[in-house]
């Protein structure tokens, strides 16, 4: 007999028989005035502590969300620079200053990725966001399709962020 068979025929045999179990027992009663006591759990004790810490009731991204923005204004910013500076030869001044810009928030862009790469997405805000720079980050063949070795990537990210690059 399995455990919990067993334990299941130990609970019905002693209510059969009328014996208070133990968990029964324990339970909180009415108190001298035939009131149920107001608060059944100790004072900052709530029911759900005892399943681990309590999921609010509605879940929040909005740090996986401030970070995403984040993000997308760095890569956009280091484009924009880019597209600045090709008219410009590699060795002219103006050129090296722009590229030692656009590498520091190419970094801190990588960095701010990892962090949010770590982060659990709790809404379906948070994991589109999350799908949106990972379809961005992505290449695409000439014709719009998916790379090759990365289509299932590039298809999970499409399918959360409901269609084409946005």
């Amino acid at each position: 007999m399995s455990t919990r068979r067993g334990f299941l025929a130990f609970t019905a045999g002693a209510v059969a028989a009328g014996t208070a179990l133990p968990a029964v027992a324990a339970a909180p009663v009415r108190d001298a005035d035939g009131k149920w006591p107001r608060n059944l759990f100790p004072p900052g004790q709530h029911p759900t502590d005892c399943h681990g810490p309590r999921i609010p009731d509605e879940p929040n991204d909005a740090e996986l969300l401030a970070l995403a923005t984040e993000i997308r204004r760095l890569r956009t910013e280091a484009e924009q620079l880019q597209d600045s500076v090709e008219h410009l030869l590699l060795d002219d001044p103006r050129s090296i200053a722009v590229w030692n810009m656009i590498y520091g928030m190419v970094e801190r862009s990588h960095e701010k990725t990892a962090t949010l790469a770590i982060m659990p997405s709790r809404t379906i805000e948070g994991l589109k966001a999350k799908a949106t720079l990972a379809f961005e980050h992505l290449d695409t063949q000439l014709d719009g399709s998916p790379p090759h070795g990365e289509a299932l990537e590039w298809s999970v990210c499409r399918d959360l962020i409901g269609g084409a690059r946005p």
